[in-house]
């Protein structure tokens, strides 16, 4: 089977490919638990929208993420030979060289020409496979804007690629000659079907631009390159696919090398040196001490360099509602996220800050001097910080709690639950939730007070790295040896603890993410888009 239709596979929000074990590793953003894929040995994979599917050794048919409303996920039994997913359908092709296709039917894309065919691609509104003949057959985008789709060109075919997985402008797809030329067909806005002269022995067709593998091994791009996209380094590859600001190829030695816009660590792994989960978001600091974020706040503060991040974690069901706010390297406070909101966390003045903390409607910082500043709804007294001299400050649900220079913790605000009572000793770091609080003490053990109907406030022995209050009945830490720990009740979204090894973990109102040893990030959630997970580090793909 040819090396990069089986390898390597990219999607309008994450990427897959297949290591040299055969095992799948995905990133980028995590809709619908798109880059979440099943465990085992594959030799083949396909992103689309929302959903993947992969092909097992066996060549079963494996899907996962997507709403699932049209049973786009819901793969045939049987054994295949190839699968390519689309928007919200996929198809298979079967070893008899008979198509399968299922899912959403909304553009025709699922009446298959009744021949046998030998290869196969599925695009946005569409589908393409050539028979066994050679001709070029395309089938769907039942709709006059998307009829250019399936106006396929003549002649004898090798391989062929539908284009971009979302209904979007400027669709177009591609196909490889016998010959060895490269024949496009559909929009060419941005010259995306201009392909220049040569042999080629594979085309990865995007939604504005296209990448193709010369037979010399070199990569060539074309059509729209504001982000870098189509600037193809030197040297000799294997494969070449094509996302939407961004382009991935498969180097002779099996290395995996990205280019143009990185966009959820799509080009280059993100490394954090911390994480900070929100409502239906978070951010995390980067090494570089720029801000990473996703979700209801994502795409803000990148430009830009922070001391310290934190994300509020509001109240509401509407996706969207988010803000983030860092310090800068001046110690001013930026803030960034839902317009309506930003007045009420961005009330720090005295500055200059070096840390802070965002709750659910209020939020303090630490001025350099170490006194706190606190603004928002100050009901409970949970604006009014002490006099004192501190380090940081971390802002619950109606209570606040901040760290001395000397380590011992002071709250203040709504005291039911005993949830400002803290304990007495000397402590490096602490976590306030909704309605209860954690911290580490210098030991590495974990002291956790106020409601703790659930078992949230009952912290298991041991010695940790990180530890974080939920927002919910729930308290997860991170052990020194790696491993994740959580206590109290557990919510549906996430009914265990992940496996892995992770040097922090943060929970927010509806959201879990960890940073693992490895690198990266990686993070759970019951409402979307609302995490992303960077590309794994020293990823070698298969041969």
């Amino acid at each position: 089977m040819p090396f990069e239709e089986v390898v390597l596979q990219l999607g309008p929000f994450g990427a897959c490919a297949i290591d040299a074990s055969g095992e799948l590793a995905c990133w980028g953003m995590n809709v619908a638990g798109l880059v979440d894929p099943p465990e085992g040995t594959f030799r083949s994979v396909s992103v689309g929208y929302e959903h993947a599917c992969a092909l097992r050794d066996s060549g079963e048919v494996v899907c996962w993420g997507g709403p699932n409303e049209d049973g786009e996920a819901d793969a045939p039994a049987g054994a295949y030979r190839s699968i390519s997913v689309g928007h919200v359908h996929s198809c298979a092709l079967h070893d008899s060289g008979e198509v399968a296709c299922w899912g959403s039917n909304g553009y025709d894309q699922l009446e298959v020409p009744d021949r046998r065919y030998r290869a196969l691609s599925a695009g946005a509104v569409h589908a393409c496979a050539i028979g066994e003949s050679g001709e070029l057959v395309c089938w769907g985008a039942g709709s006059p804007h998307f009829e250019h789709l399936v106006e396929a060109p003549e002649g004898r075919f090798t391989s062929v690629d539908a284009g971009f997985k979302a209904v979007a402008r400027n669709l177009h797809a591609c196909a490889i000659r016998e010959s060895g030329e490269v024949a496009c067909w559909g929009d060419n806005e941005f010259g995306q079907a201009d392909a220049p002269p040569g042999s080629f022995t594979s085309v990865s067709a995007g939604q504005i631009h296209t990448c193709g593998v010369r037979e010399s091994g070199d990569v060539a791009c074309w059509g729209n390159n504001e982000a870098g996209q189509s600037d193809a380094p030197e040297g000799r590859f294997r494969a070449v696919r094509v996302g939407t600001y961004y382009t991935c190829g498969v180097r002779e030695s099996g290395e995996l090398e990205c280019w143009g816009r990185n966009d959820w660590g799509a080009v280059e792994p993100l490394a954090f040196r911390s994480v900070h989960s929100g409502q239906q978001g978070g951010c995390g600091l980067l090494e570089s001490n720029e801000a990473g974020c996703w979700g209801s706040v994502a795409g803000r503060g990148e430009a830009h360099q922070y001391r310290a991040v934190s994300v509020a974690k509001i109240r509401s069901t509407a996706f969207g509602v988010g803000v983030a706010c860092g310090v800068l390297t001046s110690g001013e406070i930026d803030c960034w996220g839902s317009s309506d909101l930003l007045d009420f966390h961005t009330g720090a003045e005295n500055g200059p800050y070096q840390a802070l903390g965002l709750g659910f409607d209020h939020g303090c910082a630490v001025r350099e001097s170490g006194e706190v500043d606190c603004w928002g709804n100050n009901e409970h007294g949970q604006a009014d910080a002490p006099a004192r001299r501190y380090r940081s400050v971390s802002a619950g649900g109606t209570h606040t709690c901040a760290l001395r220079e000397s380590g011992e913790i002071d709250c203040w605000g709504g005291g039911d639950n005993g949830r400002i009572d803290a304990p007495d000793g000397s402590y490096r770091s602490l976590s306030a939730g909704a309605t209860h609080t954690c911290a580490l003490d210098d030991a590495g053990e974990i002291a956790c007070w106020g409601d703790n109907a659930d078992g949230q406030s009952d912290p298991p022995p041991g010695r940790y790295r990180s530890v974080s209050a939920g927002w919910n009945s729930f308290s997860c830490a991170a052990r020194e040896s790696g491993e994740l720990d959580c206590w109290g009740a557990m919510p549906d979204w996430l009914r265990s603890e992940p496996p892995g090894r992770y040097r922090a973990v943060s929970l927010g109102f509806r959201t879990m993410c960890v940073l693992p040893e490895a690198g990266g990030l990686a993070c759970w959630a019951n409402t979307y888009p609302s995490s992303f997970r960077t590309r794994p580090h020293d990823l070698v793909v298969k041969e």
